[in-house]
């Protein structure tokens, strides 16, 4: 049997409890409005009579009216899962259905590769040469460019061999006479013995 499951929320339980009240303040209002004594009152009644001799030989009530019916209490916990049943036999196969709509055309496929370069053809004959252009004006001199940074200084070479000596030269010719020296100091005639 298939159980139906009832979500309780806030407003629900808000809604229960208007209920109540409703129900309670309309069963206070129709024993307020009612003709008949309430039961309270001919207990009340009852209670000031106190000799044997005023009691009646018959005491019966007054039925009252039915109250209405009161609210519904709240849904109870549910029950726990019951166990999942046996497999059923697998039904006949149904009819195969209508074939469907041709769907949409699908969408157009990337470019392929480009093929290989075709066989180069055959050269055509050489054209007659052009007449010479006129000289065009001579360009503006560049400014100069930014000076290099100076080289680094080679390494100092390994000192040469020393050369052969040479053969002696020829006696050159005699120089001129220089000027004539000072006198010598006079002579001593003072001979030794």
């Amino acid at each position: 049997m298939h159980k139906v499951t009832v979500e309780r929320t806030r407003f629900s339980g808000w809604t229960i409890i208007t209920f109540i009240f409703l129900g309670l303040f309309t069963l206070a209002l129709s024993q307020a409005f009612s003709e008949e004594p309430a039961a309270a009152i001919q207990l009340k009644n009852l209670q000031e009579i106190t000799s044997p001799e005023d009691l009646p030989l018959v005491l019966n009530g007054i039925d009252g009216n039915q109250g209405p019916m009161g609210p519904s209490g709240p849904q109870g916990p549910r029950g726990a899962t019951g166990a999942t049943g046996a497999t059923g036999e697998q039904g006949p196969q149904g009819i195969q259905g209508v074939q469907g709509v041709q769907g949409i055309q699908g969408i157009q496929g990337e470019t392929g590769t480009t093929g290989p370069q075709g066989i180069q053809g055959i050269q055509g004959a050489t054209g007659a040469t052009g007449a010479t252009g006129a000289t065009g004006a001579t360009g503006a001199t560049g400014a100069q460019g930014i000076q290099g940074a100076t080289g680094a200084t080679g390494a100092t070479g390994a000192t040469g061999a020393t050369g052969a000596t040479g053969a002696t030269g020829a006696v050159g010719p005699m120089g001129p006479i220089g000027p004539t020296g000072p006198q010598g100091p006079a002579g001593s005639t003072d001979l030794p013995v």
